[in-house]
């Protein structure tokens, strides 16, 4: 047995809860390994201390208090979460869904532009008011040009 195992089966050999091959295993270790004879001092010792405390006995309604408060606690917890601790995606579904109602208002928006018809009149006017100097309205008459398109 190595001391990793003889460690571990400590605590059982010492209670006398260990089966008799296991028991036989970690006693003729302990025998070989003063490292782990001393950790099984320690684990004696420390059992020895426990067994001098006095023994603290719970009153006969411990539990149903106990219980009673786990209860309390779990309903004062419940009733301070909200909307987003009971359903941990709203948020992003929330956000979700704004941002798919800014995608079709959009795109909406950009299909009805694209599907218009332009007259010559706004044609004209845009020339007219273009901030290029090349397609002002002056110098498309200086060129000799007309404003629908060239001559």
């Amino acid at each position: 047995m190595n001391c990793k195992n003889a460690v571990k089966a400590l605590p059982e050999y010492l209670d006398l809860t260990l089966g008799k091959d296991e028991a036989l295993g970690v006693r003729d270790h302990l025998a070989l390994c003063p490292e782990c004879r001393e950790e099984a001092r320690l684990f004696s010792s420390s059992w020895e201390m426990l067994d001098v405390l006095e023994t603290v006995q719970p009153s006969a309604y411990f539990r149903a208090h106990f219980w009673e408060r786990v209860r309390e606690q779990e309903t004062r917890a419940w009733g301070r979460t909200g909307l987003f601790s009971r359903f941990p995606l709203a948020p992003a579904l929330a956000g979700f869904f704004v941002l798919w109602l800014l995608g079709v208002a959009g795109g909406a928006h950009l299909f009805k532009l694209r599907h218009r018809t332009v007259t010559t009149t706004e044609i004209a006017l845009n020339r007219f008011l273009s901030p290029y100097p090349q397609n002002s309205v002056e110098h498309i008459f200086q060129e000799g040009r007309t404003p629908g398109g060239n001559v």
